[in-house]
């Protein structure tokens, strides 16, 4: 392994072990918890349930000891489930505990909430407002003749894309809005009436805090993999993404600013799965390291009514991850912005996975990067739009 490379290594294990994950949020020696706050988690093995006082209490006592351990600078917490909002009561005690501890000790707290949006109003607002919720995430499915087909309410009467329509309302200028639009081969070209819809109400600009993004679907778990037939490719993904990023920059948001834009850009770390101050907790108590395996009981490192054993096997098969370990990667010129991909998917050897993260960084990468300095036809395809040589001097990385 050449100086270089060490050096890489030798950062990766530096920061994955004080990371909390998200390097686009916060410092990587955070500490950072997600927690189920109520409802279903969708899964083969569906499992429901709210956080009990004694599990909150339990919970409270965890970030405790935590912070007086390992004093962080800063603490962040992702509300998820499931529907978060449908305890709102939970996530405003817990909340309040938490900020009093990090304000007692100096560090800094700031909070997400992931919601289908239908619950949020004027009061809801308010109460994430003094959780210190800085950061709201909703998703969508299309336009409302789409996505009301897909999200009905359960009563079939109602329009859930209404709702959420309405709740942007109420929310915008409070928090920063990450409004993530779900896409596959059914609705990918259906995309554009929102962004119209968007750009009418006044939405989208350069200090308005709203971003909405296009999420093409993959089937991350095995409860998703009915879904596969319906995943867009790499190249129909891309052929609508570029003219939606250019849009946004045409209504003056800053796209190269945001990850959720895909900047290319060098990483210390990829998931807070692989960083030791990383967790993930579900109402019955049980602490994991991925979001994506919280429906299966075996792959939890432990549970806040026991001690946690920093030696176990499951905590173990992310510690002990790095993707220095691999061959392809060590060679590959991608791998400061990549390190890897998905750290479980490749601890399972989800070889499809695998693939496509591969192909996305071979394929598509210095398309993303061209488009972010400004080479937009090159970027849809226009391969006789090459930098020049002085733009070449300027970015040594462009051959």
């Amino acid at each position: 392994m050449c100086r270089a490379m060490r050096t890489r290594s030798l950062l990766w294990k530096l920061n994955t072990s004080w990371s909390a994950g998200d390097p686009s949020s916060c410092s990587p020696y955070s500490l950072r918890l997600r927690a189920i706050s109520g409802a279903t988690i969708a899964s083969s093995e569906r499992k429901r349930g709210l956080w009990i006082i004694e599990t909150q209490d339990q919970l409270i006592g965890f970030a405790r000891e935590a912070i007086q351990l390992k004093s962080p600078p800063s603490m962040f917490v992702d509300w998820f489930g499931g529907e978060p909002l449908l305890a709102p009561a939970i996530i405003e005690r817990l909340s309040t505990a938490f900020i009093q501890i990090c304000d007692r000790h100096g560090v800094a707290y700031r909070a997400q909430v992931i919601t289908n949006g239908t619950r949020l109003d004027a009061n809801l607002a308010a109460m994430l407002e003094r959780s210190r919720v800085d950061r709201v995430q909703i998703t969508l499915d299309g336009p409302a003749s789409i996505h009301d087909v897909r999200r009905p309410y359960h009563s079939g009467s109602g329009s859930s894309f209404a709702k959420i329509i309405e709740a942007l309302s109420c929310i915008l200028g409070k928090f920063v809005i990450r409004l993530r639009i779900n896409v596959d081969r059914n609705n990918l070209h259906s995309v554009w009436p929102l962004l119209d819809f968007f750009e009418g109400q006044g939405w989208i600009g350069a200090d308005t805090n709203f971003y909405p993004y296009l999420a093409r679907i993959s089937a991350f778990t095995e409860a998703c993999s009915g879904f596969a037939k319906q995943v867009s490719t790499l190249e129909e993904f891309y052929e609508v993404q570029f003219r939606w990023m250019e849009r946004l920059r045409e209504l003056g948001v800053a796209v190269e600013e945001h990850g959720l834009y895909q900047f290319p850009e060098p990483k210390l770390y990829n998931c807070g799965a692989v960083g030791h101050n990383g967790f993930v907790f579900t109402p019955d108590g049980e602490i994991h390291k991925c979001g994506l395996e919280v429906d299966d009981s075996s792959r939890a490192i432990g549970r806040l009514r026991e001690p946690l054993q920093y030696d176990s096997p499951q905590r173990e098969r992310f510690s002990k991850y790095s993707p220095f370990q691999n061959q392809v990667c060590r060679e590959c010129e991608f791998l400061p912005t990549c390190l890897g991909g998905c750290p479980r998917d490749r601890i399972e050897d989800h070889v499809v996975e695998v693939k496509n993260n591969c192909e996305f960084h071979k394929r598509f990468e210095r398309e993303l990067l061209m488009f972010h300095l400004g080479y937009m036809p090159y970027a849809l395809g226009d391969r006789h739009s090459v930098p020049s040589a002085e733009s070449s001097v300027l970015f040594p990385i462009i051959q």
